[in-house]
């Protein structure tokens, strides 16, 4: 064997520089994965920002809704969608059928409206003078006209005017109870504010009763009709249905729908006896059964009986704030009474121990719970598609505005707006 000098030995062998192929396809493998993750987790906080606030309004808090639709803060303000439904300047009243739906009563177009399930009006009625107050009674909707002093029928299928009873000047408030009409009419100097009975199946006028002061409201409960009063001061009498009369003090309209002489252009309606006359008797027996003041109430607006509380609305002017009230109904003594933020305006029984109340100043629909003496919910309707938020001007708060309830929808019409309002309350579990 030959010997080799070191000096031309071989070099033993270095590890190499260049990767291995196999550990180079596990790298890229990992490392794609990784950029993969972290590119699905970047879009997907960026969904959850833009979700975020999609769901948020300027107003609103920036806690997430709870389950229920309902914030439980005093200061949230939840926007959605609402109906709006073009019904003529100045509504006045409204009113629910025996089929659910809404009849809206506008003295700007002297035309009551109705309205049905998809928000559409499918039905408009000319009315014979300026309308102000309404209520829904066996199959047609009864106005008063407050320039003719009468109280007259829209029949549903008739599609027209088909009965006119004279109740006095001005009428204002009525409330179908007691298988009767009750209409508030205003007095004038020496001559007082009345209630007046119509019979709606005769449709004559039965019964009339002086009131002393001015009364606004009426409502219907176990013990009898509930009337409430602005002035004076404000307060609360109960009347005795039964002890009114049951005879008629004027013959009622009959024969062919009012024709150009009764026409809504000419703003009266004639009825058979000429000349209304509104009688001197008085009824059998003291038809006041109660009466009671409501303490620190500054402009009563509304009066609603159930499950035997009479809840009053105070409206409150510059000194007093907006209350709701609740008496007793067997006693009329006082059993709760709590600050409502606004100006309240109208209230409706939503379900159990909780209440929708309306304040016109700043258009907000409030949820109440009167258990808790506190705003359990605030909403502000803000109609969306470029329409602008309901909020009426303060001159309209003299107005009186109904709530009414179809399904899981809250319809209302502030005397400003010109438009009838459908708020889907859906998942309040109040509805």
């Amino acid at each position: 064997m030959t010997d080799v000098p070191p000096s031309e030995q071989p070099p033993e062998p270095q590890p190499s520089n260049d990767p291995d192929p196999t550990q180079v396809k596990r790298r890229s493998f990992w490392l794609h994965r990784g950029r993969l993750l972290a590119l699905v987790l970047a879009i997907a906080a960026i969904a959850s920002v833009v979700a975020v606030g999609s769901c948020s309004s300027p107003a609103a808090n920036p806690e997430p809704p709870q389950s229920s639709g309902i914030t439980q803060r005093r200061s949230a303000i939840v926007t959605r969608e609402v109906l709006t439904v073009p019904v003529g300047a100045g509504p006045s009243c409204l009113a629910q059928d025996q089929g659910g739906a809404v009849w809206v009563v506008s003295v700007g177009t002297n035309k009551a409206s109705r309205v049905d399930a998809e928000g559409e009006v499918d039905l408009t009625v000319a009315l014979p003078g300026k309308p102000h107050r309404c209520a829904w009674w066996a199959g047609g909707l009864w106005v008063g006209l407050s320039d003719s002093g009468r109280l007259v029928r829209v029949d549903a299928e008739q599609e027209q005017v088909n009965a006119s009873v004279y109740v006095g000047e001005q009428p204002g408030e009525i409330l179908a109870s007691f298988g009767s009409l009750w209409v508030l009419t205003a007095g004038e100097g020496s001559t007082p504010s009345r209630l007046v009975r119509v019979d709606p199946a005769t449709r004559r006028r039965v019964d009339s009763v002086p009131l002393a002061g001015r009364p606004v409201t009426l409502s219907a409960g176990g013990q009898g009709v509930m009337i409430g009063f602005d002035a004076p001061t404000p307060r609360v009498e109960v009347v005795d249905p039964y002890s009114l009369r049951s005879q008629p003090e004027e013959e009622p309209f009959s024969g062919s729908p009012p024709t150009a002489s009764a026409s809504a252009s000419s703003g009266s309606v004639s009825s058979r006896s000429g000349s209304p006359s509104l009688g001197s008797a008085t009824p059998s027996a003291q038809p006041v059964v109660r009466s009671a003041g409501v303490g620190g109430c500054a402009r009563l607006r509304k009066v609603l009986v159930t499950d035997g509380l009479v809840w009053v609305v105070c409206q409150g002017d510059g000194s007093t704030p907006g209350q709701l009230v609740a008496l007793d109904e067997g006693s009329l003594r006082l059993r709760l009474q709590m600050q409502l933020p606004g100006r309240p305006s109208a209230i409706q029984h939503a379900a159990g121990a909780y209440f929708w109340v309306y304040a016109a100043d700043s258009g907000d629909l409030q949820l109440i719970d009167p258990r808790q003496l506190w705003v359990k919910s605030l909403w502000r309707i803000k109609p969306m598609r470029g329409q602008t938020q309901l909020q009426p001007s303060p001159v309209d708060l003299t107005h009186p505005i109904d709530i009414v309830l179809r399904g899981t929808t809250v319809w209302l019409a502030p005397f400003g707006q010109g438009t009838a309002f459908g708020f889907d309350v859906t998942g309040s579990n109040v509805a």
